[in-house]
């Protein structure tokens, strides 16, 4: 029996730049929701991207790895960061520095 495990990736963005992430997302068909204690959802392709007051971007689902790759080159002057996920654990930030321009 095989069993998927879903994948999560966080990235901190830069200030002032959540509005153009969710906006770029909804131009890609993702669908918007709300959810408690964040600023917006998106929903689209077997992922869901939600990203929160304190502007962490939390990219949970089957097509995690392929959201990531995808997208990574479209925010890439948006994400300050990001934070390595182990075992449900976060905290360990990657140097995936970013300056915004």
């Amino acid at each position: 029996m095989l069993f998927f495990k879903n994948k999560n990736k966080k990235f901190v963005l830069i200030h002032g730049t959540a509005e153009e992430v969710r906006e770029q997302l909804l131009k890609d068909g993702f669908s918007l929701s709300v959810v408690q204690n964040a600023l917006w959802r998106a929903s689209g392709n077997e992922v869901a991207v939600t990203c929160y007051k304190s502007l962490k971007l939390l990219v949970q689902g089957k097509n995690c790895d392929s959201f990531v790759e995808k997208y990574i080159k479209v925010f890439k002057k948006r994400i300050c960061r990001e934070v390595v996920v182990k075992s449900g654990n976060c905290g360990t930030f990657t140097n995936l520095h970013v300056t915004s321009g």
